[in-house]
């Protein structure tokens, strides 16, 4: 443990705050950003806008209600963002140069979703909810509320709100239209934006159109259909207006591969920003000289990169092992962005854009961080089926710790994401460190940041393959002397919840197991979901067949009763993408065959958990489970 810190608690996941939407004005003047922070005394997270300039250290600006979506006008002159400080839903708000308190300027009955500054700075374009009709409240007060799957769901519409707030909204986008995301045009009389037949998550990524639309006469045309999981991130429309950029599937093929393209808004013809470069690129912006900014992972860090169209990409350093939610200040010529490390947690940092220069931490928000001993990371690697495969493996940080160390193996969710050396990322690490444990966070096959073929091969292959890679690096840890074998425990959520479940069932080396929100049976798991579509495709079936042995074999579910090891089963009620009948399903099917076993529920959550109380407990009580089975002692 370094010297003069004390060992990281449950209680400390609570002082850190998660900075995100970070916004900066054209000449780099003026920088704002959210800060998120859970409180356990009102049970709830608490956000709000902080703000950084060039002649003060950075302060919050907004202190009543949870604030977010920070955004500077055109002429960086106001910022507008959302927040329920007035009670009941988010509203749009708007405030001026000195960033005092702002006033209301939407009045949605559901609150509004996300903005966008028209370019002359007068008028604002709002995805929000249509308010309920007076027959639709009159049926909801008479409970006739009954609806219909696929059909009756309130979508999201396109509206123009005056930023003065005065006026009526006016709806642009068609009564059959969920809008996921907008953009106005250069000549602030049309909006491009994305949208979707049916009110789901699982329309959105799948049946999504771009389309472009008239502000005041309402008159609108399809472009191209769009498909892929992002289109909920922003679109940045060409200086001159004759194209959008946005991060989009790969191809049918690899549909779970997002990568920058720019679309022509009369023909739709698509090109990709960088075709000889195999990266997964997201949040793409365009630069004053028309290039592209955008964010890509490789391997276990995620950075910023700078490519002319077709063009090869150059990266930017950062300073910083993991970069999100990056902004650009055009005419300063400068970077800003969020910044961390598995033992830096976030601060905002700028850089300039041509690569010269330092980067520079503009902020200290995370201080009281500084008083605890964070576990090291280091990249580990090992081989298997012909491939290397990587991981991020975490030292124990409790005195008198020795090698071999006991181990939690941690898989990542998705299954198409990866384990990222991020302060976010490493603080269940930190905890588990902190006990005396080894942690080790694999990124196998169908993981992200390692190109196209590598992510493609879990297709159709949830559960052998990435066991496979998984085990071969634990025994690997073995054979270098780290890790002892005979005390280890297994945990995930999510994917990971399905790649703990399956370890589980091929394998009796764990000492316990922790299987949260686990994805158990993938015929139920598809009926049930907000992502059908999602299971159908990660199958590489194209269709679902009930009596297809691909659905059962790779179900954890089917190999239950193979099941030896303690397992405590995690879930929120109220998770839709993966329901918690998966957990039941699980918990019965383990009891039925004599394990040890446990199910836990948490109302009220989706898919985390997320209240600071519920939080709390989760943490401890995986801690506990883990302690009591691999060291004897909760």
């Amino acid at each position: 443990m370094a010297k003069g810190k004390r060992p990281f608690e449950v209680k400390d996941v609570f002082k850190y705050r998660a900075l995100s939407a970070l916004t900066v004005t054209r000449d780099g003047r003026l920088a704002a950003f959210v800060a998120a922070q859970p409180d356990l005394e009102e049970n709830k997270v608490k956000s709000s806008i902080w703000a950084w300039s060039r002649e003060r250290e950075p302060w919050q600006v907004t202190f009543a209600g949870e604030a977010g979506q920070p955004q500077f006008s055109p002429r960086g002159d106001r910022l507008a963002f959302v927040s329920n400080r007035s009670g009941g839903k988010s509203q749009l708000h708007v405030m001026g140069a000195r960033l005092s308190e702002g006033r209301k300027v939407t009045s949605f009955e559901q609150g509004v979703v996300k903005f966008a500054w028209s370019p002359d700075g007068r008028r604002l374009a709002v995805v929000a909810q249509p308010d309920k009709s007076s027959e639709e409240k009159e049926k909801d007060e008479q409970k006739r509320d009954w609806w219909t799957v696929d059909a009756d769901e309130r979508r999201r519409a396109l509206w123009v709100v005056n930023a003065d707030g005065r006026g009526k909204p006016e709806k642009v986008s068609a009564d059959d239209e969920h809008v996921s995301s907008a953009a106005w045009m250069p000549d602030g009389k049309r909006l491009v934006y994305t949208a979707c037949p049916i009110a789901s998550i699982n329309s959105q990524w799948y049946e999504s159109a771009l389309r472009v639309a008239d502000a005041r006469r309402k008159r609108r045309r399809t472009v191209c259909a769009v498909r892929g999981h992002q289109m909920e991130s922003p679109i940045c429309v060409s200086p001159d207006g004759e194209s959008v950029l946005l991060s989009e599937s790969y191809d049918q093929r690899d549909l779970f591969y997002d990568v920058a393209k720019v679309i022509a808004l009369k023909t739709g013809e698509r090109r990709a920003v960088h075709p000889r470069t195999d990266l997964r690129s997201i949040m793409p912006q365009w630069l004053h000289d028309g290039r592209v900014f955008f964010e890509a992972g490789v391997g276990t860090r995620n950075g910023l990169f700078i490519c002319d169209v077709g063009g090869r990409p150059r990266a930017l350093e950062t300073g910083a092992a993991v970069v999100a939610q990056a902004a650009v200040a055009a005419e300063a010529g400068l970077a800003f962005y969020v910044g961390s490390g598995s033992q830096e947690p976030d601060e905002v940092y700028v850089r300039p854009l041509d690569g010269s220069g330092e980067p520079a931490r503009l902020t200290s928000v995370n201080r009281a961080i500084e008083a605890t001993a964070l576990a090291q990371s280091q990249v580990v690697t090992w081989k298997n089926d012909g491939m290397e495969i990587e991981g991020i493996l975490y030292s124990p940080t409790k005195a008198g710790a020795r090698k071999p160390y006991p181990l939690v193996l941690t898989p990542h969710g998705g299954p198409y994401g990866a384990s990222t050396v991020s302060y976010a990322n490493a603080i269940g690490a930190h905890i588990l460190c902190a006990a005396g444990y080894a942690c080790l966070q694999p990124n196998f096959r169908g993981s992200t940041g390692y190109g196209r073929a590598f992510t493609r091969k879990i297709v159709g292959d949830w559960g052998d393959g990435p066991f496979r890679d998984i085990m071969a690096g634990v025994d690997a840890l073995i054979r270098r002397g780290v890790v002892d074998g005979k005390r280890m425990a297994v945990f995930g959520s999510s994917y990971g919840g399905y790649v703990t479940a399956w370890t589980v069932g091929h394998t009796n080396r764990f000492k316990c197991a922790v299987a949260a929100a686990a994805v158990i049976d993938n015929v139920s798991m598809w009926g049930t979901t907000d992502i059908p579509d999602f299971m159908v495709r990660s199958s590489g079936k194209g269709r679902v067949a009930f009596t297809d042995d691909y659905w059962r074999e790779q179900s954890p579910l089917s190999y239950a009763d193979r099941v030896k090891t303690p397992t405590l089963v995690i879930t929120g009620e109220e998770d839709v993408r993966v329901p918690p009948s998966q957990s039941h399903e699980f918990y019965r099917a383990l009891k039925a065959h004599g394990v040890d076993t446990s199910l836990l529920l948490y109302p009220r959550e989706p898919h985390g958990i997320g209240e600071p109380r519920h939080r709390r407990h989760y943490l401890e009580t995986v801690l506990s489970y883990i302690n009591e089975h691999v060291m004897g002692r909760p």
